[in-house]
């Protein structure tokens, strides 16, 4: 294999609909973000043939995310987009890289889980209060409460069958 297997790119964000990997916010539109890009081909035969890009937030960087970076771009100096920051920037990526590898940055803290529709499964949801279920149905129609009540009954007769006795129900 040749190459690194990512990319590592340092640039500002060009929308705000990117989601940080290291604190699951949202990154501002022209936020400085570090983008990892995959390189690595899909192996013959897969289903999924995209590639992935994680964003970061500057200052959601790990020790792993930099050293990774390191590794397939030699140091942060030669890391792409480097160049193409302001120098204020600039300067700010190379105290966060520092403090990262010396151990004494404090990485923000962690938001909520950006999967969405992993709520809570009915069964579990009960009342804080007193410990009783919550009613997951509340906002149901008419006809849906009317069917939950009354499931369709198994075993009867079809309608329209004729009502022969001798004949077995299978």
């Amino acid at each position: 294999m040749s190459g690194p297997t990512s990319n590592y790119l340092l640039e500002y964000a060009k929308s705000g609909r990117s989601t940080c990997k290291g604190c699951n916010y949202p990154i501002a539109h022209n936020a400085l973000r570090l983008s990892v890009q995959s390189n690595t081909q899909p192996a013959e035969g897969a289903k999924d043939h995209r590639r992935f890009t994680n964003n970061r937030h500057i200052e959601c960087l790990t020790k792993t995310v930099v050293n990774n970076g390191n590794q397939a771009h030699g140091s942060v100096a030669s890391w792409p987009g480097l160049n193409d920051l302001q120098p204020a920037d600039k300067d700010r990526v190379f105290r966060i890289v520092d403090e990262v590898l010396a151990g004494t940055w404090v990485l923000p803290e962690k938001g909520p889980s950006p999967i969405k529709g992993k709520g809570k499964r009915k069964s579990d949801e009960y009342d804080e209060e007193g410990g009783k279920d919550v009613d997951v149905h509340a906002g149901d129609t008419p006809k849906k409460k009317a069917a939950r009540k009354s499931p369709a009954k198994k075993g009867g007769k079809k309608k329209g069958a004729a009502s022969n006795d001798d004949e077995d129900d299978y």
